[in-house]
């Protein structure tokens, strides 16, 4: 699996398609800390729901990055599909988490923060960029050419279902009470920001379930995908 990551990421930044939401990311980072003092798990917040975004922006752009002729030599010695797009994954998912670090570490180190973080922020933060990095990754990983083969119908169907995860909160108040139970079947990108953005006010069990309410849903849409792409990976 190693040597398979390690050609990924080669791939991947001798494209040059990692400076976009890279530069973008860090850009925001060092724009929003510019202005001191900061409110710390609002702080957190905001970041951790932009790398979900940014983490779908590196998945959709380096998950058919290869060339199709590519492609299928690579799967081929690979010799499966899950370890092929596992290695996908794990190597989009290692962006994710250096940049997650960057968001979580840096008011830290440079006093941008109007207090010190307790380790439990700090954790919970870590935790909550790590999750939102891989929700954005897997969210994205459907929306590749295997799967939707219309790039403009791919694009779009991104767009909107980053905009109804991020908005999940906002969306379940305008709906009847009745229905509010569909909401558990969004990405919990609103769930994940608001314990953090709450983080005083919830119980440290709540924040736990909710962390893992996400890191097993991006795992069950890494699971289904890499199903379906048993079948379509050539």
């Amino acid at each position: 699996m190693r040597p398979l990551m390690s050609y990924f990421l080669a791939y991947y930044l001798r494209s040059y398609r990692y400076l976009f939401p890279v530069c973008a990311y860090v850009g925001f980072i060092l724009f929003v800390y510019s202005i001191v003092p900061n409110p710390v798990m609002d702080s957190y917040a905001l970041s951790a729901m932009l790398l979900f975004l940014v983490s779908a922006w590196i998945s959709y752009g380096f998950v058919d990055l290869e060339h199709e002729s590519q492609r299928f030599v690579t799967a081929g010695r690979s010799g499966s599909a899950a370890r092929y797009y596992g290695a996908k994954y794990l190597v989009m998912l290692g962006i994710g988490a250096a940049l997650g670090m960057l968001a979580v570490a840096y008011p830290v180190a440079f006093d941008k923060f109007d207090r010190l973080p307790s380790f439990g922020e700090a954790a919970a933060a870590a935790l909550g960029h790590l999750v939102l990095a891989s929700l954005g990754i897997t969210c994205a990983l459907w929306f590749s050419e295997k799967v939707v083969a219309s790039r403009t119908t791919a694009f779009f169907g991104l767009m909107l279902v980053l905009a109804v995860s991020c908005g999940g909160k906002g969306l379940g108040e305008q709906l009847p009470e009745g229905v509010r139970g569909v909401l558990w079947l969004i990405p919990p990108v609103s769930r994940v920001t608001e314990i953090l953005f709450r983080y005083d006010e919830i119980s440290h069990a709540w924040t736990a379930f909710v962390l893992l309410l996400a890191s097993f849903y991006s795992g069950i849409l890494l699971l289904a995908f890499i199903r379906v792409s048993r079948t379509k990976l050539f």
